[in-house]
């Protein structure tokens, strides 16, 4: 529903395994992600951030990364010398954060605000540990 164009940078703060993010460019794959000269050049950026803080938290990170080899699976294969390109540009788009806040506790820098964020916000159960973490950070 959202209107993807070049130059983007994309954020999904919530990203589990990343399928929001994948799916908005996977349409136009080529045009976001060109081979040249056995370099990706990106005409895009997505970041999907996930929190957590045991071994099943990063495997839905690890997911993430799994499910953008699939989606990028044609050109993987029409350039099997660039796995660790390849590898590189999915460790750069998924990323796990190991606080209780999340994204929330992630301040980006000038160069890393979002021309869109994109999410499907997760279920909160536990607001009070929420607003506890809040409270004690608070500045």
């Amino acid at each position: 529903m959202a209107d993807i164009k070049p130059n983007m940078r994309i954020c999904d703060p919530a990203c589990g395994v990343g399928k929001f993010l994948l799916d908005a460019i996977s349409r136009d794959i080529n045009r976001f992600y060109e081979i040249k000269d056995d370099e990706i050049i990106n005409h895009i950026t997505i970041e999907g951030f996930d929190k957590g803080f045991t071994k099943d938290s990063e495997r839905t990170i690890i997911l993430a990364k799994a499910n953008m080899m699939i989606y990028f699976s044609d050109l993987i294969k029409n350039h099997p010398d660039m796995t660790q390109k390849f590898s590189k540009l999915f460790n750069d788009s998924f990323h796990l954060r190991t606080s209780v806040l999340g994204t929330l506790d992630y301040i980006p820098t000038e160069k890393q605000k979002y021309d869109l964020i994109l999410s499907n916000p997760p279920y909160v159960g536990a607001t009070d540990v929420y607003k506890k973490e809040i409270d004690g950070n608070a500045n």
